[in-house]
């Protein structure tokens, strides 16, 4: 136990010591073999200047500015994939009435904000029932499209309910 605690005073006077330099956290766990929770306790009262800091926080924002540049190689690599398979489907498709008037719905109404869902717009529930049967027809799971009644301020909200459910129910 003794030896224990005489190489916890080691690594302790070490964290201390590196942090007195102005070292970060993480810096600091990659020199000294302790747990983060550990080092705070050690290391709370620990002032740094202002220059320390800086520099510190500066760290942090390359950091953050090397894993955006990272996740943005990543991604238009996998756009740039996804580019040929749609190239290679469309060839396919391009000739199907029903893919190019789910194509057309799709560029033409509708948000195309959120990544995961499918949001087309339109008032007539005639579009919007040959959408949803050409979207289910390519394999887009009902979970990712999302329905919403968008109303002008001037008209009613129960009366619009009442149209679209009973478009649903005969369409």
């Amino acid at each position: 136990m003794e030896a224990l605690t005489g190489m916890k005073s080691a690594e302790k006077q070490r964290a201390l010591s590196l942090r007195a330099r102005g070292m970060s956290y993480n810096d600091i766990l990659k020199e000294v073999g302790v747990s983060k929770s550990t080092l705070r306790l050690w290391l709370r009262n620990i002032p740094l200047t202002d220059e320390q800091i800086a520099q510190i926080e500066n760290k942090i924002s390359a950091g953050r500015e090397k894993f955006s540049r990272n996740e943005r190689k990543r991604r238009d690599i996998r756009w740039g994939e996804y580019r040929l398979e749609a190239e290679e489907e469309y060839e396919l498709l391009a000739s199907n009435p029903q893919f190019m008037f789910g194509l057309a719905l799709y560029i033409g109404e509708g948000s195309k904000t959120n990544q995961n869902g499918l949001c087309p717009s339109n008032c007539d529930p005639r579009v919007i029932s040959s959408g949803l049967r050409f979207f289910e027809t390519i394999g887009i799971p009902d979970s990712s499209v999302r329905c919403a009644i968008h109303l002008h301020p001037c008209l009613c909200v129960t009366t619009a309910e009442q149209y679209w459910q009973k478009c649903n129910r005969t369409g």
